[in-house]
């Protein structure tokens, strides 16, 4: 079974911030600070590397087309 046949496989190269508590880890489906469910953070824009924090389809910062997650 891979990422793309399971959605909540989680990738462990990608960062996960806690929407409750706010701790930054890596490769994990709960938090081990407050126990709260992660979701991956979205990704990067692939042109000026910006990290917006919440997903969108364009960059709020140069208007590239973002990548897709899943």
């Amino acid at each position: 079974m891979s990422l793309e046949d399971d959605p909540q496989i989680v990738d462990p190269a990608t960062p996960i911030i806690c929407g409750a508590c706010g701790a930054q880890l890596l490769g994990a489906k709960f938090c081990p600070e407050c126990a709260a469910p992660l979701a991956p953070a979205p990704p990067a824009c692939e042109d000026c590397g910006h990290q917006p924090e919440v997903l969108t389809n364009f960059c709020p910062e140069c208007g590239t087309k973002m990548p897709l997650i899943g």
